[in-house]
């Protein structure tokens, strides 16, 4: 959100509505593509641990995300 919603005052289970514009130098033949959501600490580079509904950890701690899924 431009930063005026810093990720430290989020809550638990809390929903943020962005939407990202990602420009494609070239396109995939087949009009797939596979986007990884993550977040992480510009000053360290470090990611921030990411969790499913489970509480299990994400592998390489980033959200897949799918076709036809908010």
């Amino acid at each position: 959100l431009g930063g005026i919603y810093p990720v430290w005052l989020w809550q638990p289970g809390e929903s943020i509505h962005e939407i990202r514009r990602i420009p494609l130098t070239a396109p995939a033949s087949d009009g797939c593509y596979r986007i990884e959501l993550g977040l992480f600490n510009p000053q360290t580079g470090a990611r921030t641990p990411a969790f499913d509904s489970n509480g299990a950890r994400l592998e390489n701690d980033v959200l897949i995300v799918e076709p036809g899924r908010p």
